[in-house]
């Protein structure tokens, strides 16, 4: 959640950005590059964003041909946009492209057929689950309660209710058009591919809903805009029903920690707890200012509003962040001692296979080289390596001076056996195992230090 907030705050910028340019004919070309920077910036940090960035792009390139602009300024516009786009977010896109012949290889890109290397973690779309009943019952409707509340109906009404009343507009032109973000980015979330678990078994959708949520904000962002709730009293509702969502979000054991342990290993669940708490006293207190000042000196609202939150984050956010980066990875599943291990490493050259969660491995300072390991095959391709003698030479040529094996989806899957990376290292004598994380029934993560190249031979 740490990287869709971000993007989504790109995206909702992009949005403003727009609208105000939209307002002053003399600054739209500068407004919808600098909303293009943010929509770059947005997509190439999680491509979940590329169904709403490309829906902000159809409405760009619709807007510039159905307005009233000249021809070349049309072009202009439009040109802008999608080179900016391209420059701040394409990066990762064009990478892909270049190495693997596909921007996203996940994906074939139906009659294109483009190179799509073998995955061996399984994906899905939330769209393959929809009609099935069971699926509703076990994970979806439980995923959506405990991700974002029992309100979280409202929410999403809310969402299609405002791009439907958005699209009926009689003007204007852009406002229109931008009804249908919120409904694209629905369909987008549907349709997208990602990760939910095991065939019949999307056990991880309850993580995954926080991929709706550039629908969710662009959707209820958007929905005040309405001339129809532009009255004072209808905007007190609107207030009124957007807190009582905000209210019943916070609603459920999932949100809230109230027994944290008075221990340094749960050091990052009191910070949190105190983040929240904080974070909604002090923006009660800023909208609690604003409504006063707006009352007496309006021209003091952004002023005021500004200098106060840029406080509140000096003062507060600090502290909390230090106190996060000293005290974080102490004890997180499912590895806690190889993690703890890992903060005291600087500049340690670290080899994984069986987990893809080795960010806490690369220390305190980041230093530390962290690779996953295996061979490249066609098209892309990263697999396991299949025999002894290959194993230990390629460590040899990493020259890796630590290892971290793990069964395969480890801790969630069930290892009735060893793995065999690990039955190929330990029996060297330059192998020395140094830690070990065992979950029953689940297999056993360990830790070796490797005094030197393994012999190839020895297998």
């Amino acid at each position: 959640a740490y990287t869709d907030v971000v993007g989504l705050a790109l995206l909702l910028a992009a949005i403003a950005l727009l609208l105000r340019g939209a307002l002053d004919a003399a600054h739209r070309l500068p407004a919808i590059a600098i909303a293009a920077l943010a929509a770059g910036l947005a997509v190439g940090t999680k491509f979940t964003l590329l169904a709403p960035v490309g829906a902000l792009t159809i409405v760009i390139i619709v807007d510039a041909l159905v307005a009233r602009d000249k021809t070349r300024a049309g072009a202009r516009k439009i040109g802008v946009w999608c080179a900016l786009v391209l420059a701040a977010g394409g990066y990762f896109y064009v990478r892909n492209a270049v190495r693997v012949g596909n921007p996203l290889p996940a994906l074939s890109f139906g009659p294109l057929h483009l190179p799509t290397p073998p995955v061996p973690t399984p994906t899905f779309t939330v769209a393959q689950y929809v009609f099935r009943g069971s699926v509703w019952r076990r994970y979806y409707l439980p995923g959506l309660r405990d991700s974002l509340g029992p309100a979280w109906w409202a929410a999403v009404a809310a969402t299609i209710a405002a791009g439907g009343l958005l699209m009926a507009r009689r003007r204007p032109l852009l406002e229109r058009l931008l009804g249908i973000l919120p409904l694209l980015a629905l369909l987008g979330y549907l349709f997208t591919p990602q990760f939910l678990g095991y065939p019949d078994n999307p056990v991880f959708f309850v993580y995954n809903v926080r991929y709706l949520t550039p629908a969710l904000g662009v959707g209820l962002c958007l929905l005040p805009t309405l001339p129809a709730l532009g009255s004072a009293r209808r905007a007190r509702l609107v207030l009124l029903a957007f807190f009582g969502m905000l209210i019943a979000t916070q609603w459920g054991s999932s949100i809230w920690a109230w027994s944290v342990p008075p221990n340094p290993q749960r050091v990052t669940e009191r910070i949190a707890f105190v983040d929240i708490v904080g974070g909604t006293v002090v923006g009660l207190l800023v909208v609690a200012i604003g409504v006063a000042l707006v009352v007496v000196r309006p021209r003091l609202v952004m002023a005021v509003l500004g200098i106060a939150a840029i406080t509140v984050s000096l003062v507060a956010g600090y502290p909390l962040e230090q106190a996060y980066v000293r005290h974080r990875y102490l004890s997180t599943p499912p590895m806690p001692h190889i993690y703890q291990w890992a903060q005291d490493q600087s500049r340690q050259r670290i080899a994984v296979v069986g987990t893809d969660l080795q960010y806490p491995l690369y220390g305190k300072d980041l230093s530390n080289y962290v690779q996953y390991f295996g061979r490249q095959g066609p098209q892309g391709a990263f697999t396991r390596i299949g025999t002894c003698g290959g194993w230990r030479r390629a460590l040899a040529k990493g020259r890796y001076g630590w290892l971290v094996i793990a069964p395969s989806g480890f801790p969630l899957l069930r290892a009735p056996a060893l793995p065999r990376e690990q039955l190929w290292t330990r029996g060297d004598p330059r192998a020395r195992l140094v830690a070990s994380d065992v979950h029953p029934d689940h297999g056993t993560a360990v830790l070796y230090r490797l005094d030197g190249p393994l012999d190839p031979n020895g297998c």
